[in-house]
């Protein structure tokens, strides 16, 4: 209490999620390196999964609720939807030369990473798009 106020506690109650705590997280990747003749080409495909948060401690007040609208804080609860990404990347090396195609987030998924509700407003911050990217390297 202060000054006869309640006030939430800002480490939220006991025995619940902390905020951007995803019950599940995990990348796996995999990659295969092989010979043909003097050139060695490889190819190698990933997946990373977050799943969905709170960008908050739980007793915060929720930002979709209407009761919230116009917000009376800047740090209201949101949760943050799960997300898929996917990448890969096929490549060739000979001698010192390297080149590869990789791509990241291949399926384009929009998701935020990140809702606040800073300056009175909701803002996501968003998930990087699809990339593709083209390289060359030399070791020397």
């Amino acid at each position: 209490m202060i000054r006869g106020l309640a006030v939430a506690n800002p480490y939220g109650v006991l025995n619940t999620t902390p905020p951007f705590s995803p019950p599940l997280m995990f990348s796996a990747r995999v990659r295969y390196d092989w010979s043909a003749a003097a050139f060695r080409p490889f190819a190698w495909a990933g997946a990373s999964h977050i799943a969905s948060l709170r960008n908050v401690p739980a007793n915060f007040p929720d930002g979709n609720s209407p009761t919230e609208n116009p917000p009376t804080l800047t740090l209201l609860k949101y949760t943050i939807p799960a997300y898929t990404t996917y990448d890969a990347a096929l490549g060739v090396a000979k001698d010192s030369w390297t080149a590869q195609i990789t791509g990241s987030n291949l399926s384009n998924a929009y998701a935020a990473t990140n809702i606040s509700s800073g300056q009175f407003i909701k803002a996501e911050i968003p998930l990087r798009p699809r990339v593709l990217l083209l390289m060359m390297s030399y070791r020397f």
